[in-house]
This record gives structure tokens, C-alpha cells and sequence, in this order.
């Protein structure tokens, strides 16, 4: 893994901050020049897929200006292999993989999914799925950590896919949106199919919807986080949530800070995404800590 560190002088452009982030070998880090503002008309990428980097804004700014999510972070995901979900002697979740040895070892994480619809679902029809940690491997099987949600109703075309990729780190600086343009009402930030990303020391304010998003993921971490003036009226699509985490294990909350008239909210998907969570929530005229975590119909949990 490298610790080659790119440095960007003031005035950076996205095409130029792009073409930095792309060019970062695994382990690398890209730092922007300090106290800048950076229009971001396409929308900055930062792949994972195959390497871990960081991304230190230092103290720049971010400014939407065009209908995009101005960061998003991508992992990824193995093709797909055909499996049989079972238990081991010690009651551990298996899955087999028939055709081929599974593509994963001791330490990797996996998602099995399935065609099947996930129960109880909140008017949407949502296929089943979830991340497991692989414990051991034997021949053609792959022993999983935990407790897989709804496992009998996983039946229709099962599968396994290994996550692949590294860990990235953004830090240190705001991502703010434009909400003179109400139809604009991508996230801030979206983060999907990584493990262990790390958001931390960032301020994400002025958008139409959300401040954070994470899909897909495992034990995300969201820590030092301020969300400020997010757009919240859910009937005209502009879901104004601090964070929003969904389809994801472990993602962790801490010293999240919303800022608002009223109350922003932090929502999880699923009872299996939610590892901790500790934030602080300030209306016009008060600051309080978050006091309560509510199981909302089909499994989701809202903490206000």
C-alpha cells in the first residue's frame, strides 16, 4: 500500500480534483488546497473498487451546481454465484456454492441476496438481501457470522457475491448544496457497496434531500458530522435526512449534529444496519441530545 500524498494548489478545478482522485494509487491521499470553493457541476467520483484512498478537503467547500450528488463513493461487488443457504453442526448460516468454489476466505465480507421480497415491506417491493461476515470456508461453503434476517424467506434465485475493493476516507471540510433549485434532489453524498468507509469532520448543509447517504455498505462509520438547513418535506420528494443509512450492516453514528428549525432526522433502513448511534440535535433555540429511537413498520428505526 502506498502513502503517496497529492497536494492541489488553490484554484483546483472538479476536472482537475477528478483527475487527482483517479490517479491515487491504493493507499494514497489527495488533499485540496485549504479554505476553497469548488464548483461541482458532474458530480466528484471516488472508486474504491479496487484500492483505498482518503480525500481531505481541508476546510474547502464543495458547492453543488448542477442536479447531482456532488460526492459519491463506490465499491463493488464480485459477479454473482448461485448458492444454497444452510446451517453448519454449531448452527452457523452456510451457504454453498455448487458450481464453483465460493470467490471469498476467512475475514471477507459477502452479500447473499435473493429475487425474494422482503416481508412486511413499507408499501415498496424490496428484494431480500444482506451482508454476513465469512468465518470459515470449507470445499464449496462458506460459514457466516451472525444471524441472517428473514432467512426463510429467502427462496427464489439465491446468490452470493463477495464485496470487493478498499476502505475510503473523506474528511475535514463541507459539501453544501443549492436550494434555489428545488428539483435538485440528489444526496450530498452517497455512499454505496464499501466496507468500513469512513465520513468524518464534515458539514453538509443547503440541500434539497439528503446529507449522507449509505447503501449497501458494512460498518460505515459517520463520526464529527454537522447537517445544516436540509430541505425536509418527504411528500414533494425532498427527504431532508442528516443521515440516511439502508441495505447496510454496522454503519456507525457519532457526535452527529443537526441544525434546524425543527428536528432533521437520522434513518436506518433495517434493525440490522444500526451498530450505535450518538448525535446531538440543535433547533432555533436549543441543543439536546438525541433521546429517542423509534422501530418504525417493516423493521426501519428513525432516531429524533
Amino acid at each position: 500500500m502506498s502513502s503517496v500524498v497529492v497536494a492541489l494548489s488553490a484554484g483546483a478545478t472538479e476536472v482537475q480534483i477528478q483527475n487527482a482522485l483517479n490517479g491515487l494509487p491504493d493507499g494514497g491521499t489527495l488533499i485540496l488546497a485549504a479554505n476553497q470553493t469548488v464548483s461541482v457541476t458532474k458530480g466528484l467520483v471516488l472508486d474504491v473498487s479496487s484500492r483505498s484512498i482518503t480525500f481531505d478537503l481541508n476546510g474547502s467547500t464543495l458547492q453543488q451546481a448542477g442536479d447531482v450528488s456532488v460526492l459519491a463513493v463506490r465499491g463493488s461487488h464480485a459477479a454473482g454465484q448461485s448458492g444454497a443457504i444452510g446451517h453448519d453442526p454449531s448452527g452457523q448460516v452456510t451457504v454453498t456454492t455448487p458450481g464453483a468454489a465460493p470467490a471469498a476466505v476467512v475475514g471477507d465480507w459477502v452479500k447473499l441476496y435473493s429475487d425474494s421480497f422482503l416481508p412486511n415491506d413499507q408499501g415498496a417491493e424490496t428484494r431480500l438481501g444482506q451482508a454476513m461476515e465469512v468465518v470459515g470456508v470449507q470445499g464449496n461453503t462458506l460459514i457466516l457470522k451472525g444471524e441472517l434476517v428473514d432467512a426463510e424467506a429467502y427462496v427464489d434465485n439465491i446468490r452470493v457475491s463477495k464485496f470487493v475493493g478498499g476502505t475510503p476516507t473523506i474528511e475535514n471540510g463541507t459539501i453544501r448544496g443549492d436550494q434555489s433549485h428545488q428539483m435538485w434532489i440528489k444526496d450530498l453524498v452517497n455512499v454505496r457497496s464499501t466496507v468500513d468507509a469512513d465520513l468524518n469532520h464534515l458539514t453538509v448543509r443547503d440541500g434539497n434531500s439528503m446529507g449522507i447517504n449509505i447503501v449497501d455498505s458494512v460498518n460505515a462509520r459517520i463520526t464529527q458530522v454537522v447537517a445544516i438547513n436540509l430541505t425536509d418535506d418527504t411528500a414533494a420528494g425532498h427527504n431532508g435526512y442528516a443521515v440516511h443509512s439502508a441495505s447496510s450492516v454496522g454503519t456507525i453514528f457519532r457526535r452527529v449534529l443537526a441544525v434546524r428549525h425543527r428536528a432533521h432526522r437520522i434513518v436506518v433502513g433495517r434493525v440490522a444496519d444500526l451498530l450505535g448511534i450518538e448525535a446531538l440535535n440543535a433547533g432555533a433555540d436549543r441543543t439536546r441530545r438525541v433521546h429517542r429511537i423509534a422501530i418504525m413498520p417493516g423493521g426501519g428505526i428513525v432516531g429524533e
